[in-house]
């Protein structure tokens, strides 16, 4: 929230974005999913932008979405506990 991330973590973060992007539509049936998937839920045009609206991003814009989502206000504390083993639990 309060430091930008830095040139490099965000060269790596588009990297890996770009690299699972491209893995996933390097077929038709992968072309074809991601186009129907993003006709669903927007426009096939989110697909066609895909690359360049991830490549837009700067360490500004990251910071002020942050500062905007990671608020005190609006956050979830979820725990998660071991599922008790049957067995020994019938012995407590």
């Amino acid at each position: 929230r309060d430091t930008p991330v830095s040139p490099e973590e965000l060269a790596a973060a588009k990297h890996t974005l770009l690299a699972s992007y491209l893995f996933d539509t390097q077929t038709n049936t992968g072309r074809a999913d991601a186009l129907g998937f993003y006709s669903r839920i927007d426009s096939y045009k989110y697909d066609v932008d895909y690359v360049d609206n991830f490549e837009a991003v700067t360490p500004a814009l990251v910071q002020s979405v942050a500062r905007k989502y990671l608020t005190l206000d609006a956050y979830t504390v979820v725990t998660l506990l071991p599922v008790p083993d049957p067995v020994t639990a019938s012995r407590r």
